[in-house]
Parts: structure tokens; sequence; C-alpha cells
């Protein structure tokens, strides 16, 4: 099982490595309507839910796992069985640079990843400094879960101002 998980995470690193050497046209030729994602670090033995009320915010910070091109994020969230209403707000950062997206909670799916589009492509850089980010609650009802799982690395999660060891179940992808 675990060279099969390297032999798969070996394949992903080659494809977002070798892509970003040739032009676009080259990538989309080979890779047409393909998305590559990378998910945060983190020790997915337990994990937590902490509610995201109306109006809350929960800040974070991870070592950034790869040079990548993001177009989009997601979040792992619950959902009360499709009962959560609103809307949230994320944003990444990483030095001088930030972007945020938005996402609708109509229609999401409990305890799955919500897409969180992003309103410009953000260059992540492995080399750079540490990510920050904000996931915020824009508006809706008190039925929202984020999960949160044992934090690796320089991940750090702050929740109702406490600083914790965990990370929110980030995804990151690439076109």
């Amino acid at each position: 099982m675990r060279v099969r998980t390297m032999l798969a995470m070996a394949s992903v690193l080659w494809v977002l490595s070798g892509c970003r050497q040739y032009p676009a046209s080259e990538c989309e030729k080979y890779l047409a309507a393909v998305d590559v994602s990378v998910r945060v670090p983190m020790d997915d033995s337990s994990n937590s839910a902490v509610p995201l009320n109306n109006q809350q915010v929960i800040a974070g910070t991870l070592a950034p796992p790869a040079t990548l091109q993001i177009k989009r994020a997601a979040v792992q969230i619950g959902n009360s069985g499709g009962a959560a209403q609103g809307k949230i707000a994320l944003k990444l950062c990483q030095d001088e640079h930030c972007t945020i997206g938005k996402a609708a909670l109509a229609g999401s799916k409990d305890n799955e990843y919500l897409p969180v589009t992003l309103e410009s492509e953000f260059s992540l850089r492995q080399g750079g400094g540490v990510v920050r980010y904000e996931l915020a609650r824009e508006s809706g009802d008190d039925k929202l879960v984020v999960w949160v799982y044992p934090a690796q690395g320089k991940a750090s999660l702050t929740i109702n101002g406490n600083p914790e060891n965990k990370t929110l179940n980030l995804m990151l992808y690439q076109r």
C-alpha cells in the first residue's frame, strides 16, 4: 500500500513540475481538462468538527506544499446533511500576494470538499514564505462545520483566538 501511495505522489509531482516546463498549449494538449490537486499536509489519523458561524473567521498558516498556479481551492465541510445555508470566503496569501474566493453552501455535499473559485490565479512558490489563509463565514446559519486535522510541519490554525496545532483539510487545484 505504501509503495502504491508513493508512486501516485511521484506521478503527481511529475505532472506538476513537468507541465510547467513547457508552453501552456503543450500542457493543454496532453492534460486537456485535467486538474492537478494537492492536499495540504496533515495527519489524517483523526479529525474534529469546528463550527463556523455567521461572521466567524478561522485563520491559519501552512508551508507551501509545491510550486503551483492555483485556480481554485476546496475545503472539507460538514453541512448538517445539506441544511447549512449562506456563503463562505477563503483568502490565500503568500508574501505580499493575496487572492480571495467565495462559495455558496447551496448544493454542497455533507462531509465533502466545497469548491472555492478564486478571483485571480494564485502563484504559490514552494521556496516562498509561509502561506496564510482565512476562512470566513460571510452569511448563514449555525449548521456549518469545517473539518480540522492534526497539523504536520509548519501548519497552524487559530480558532476563536486560540492557536492550535491543527489545519483545515484544504485541497489546492492547478490546471
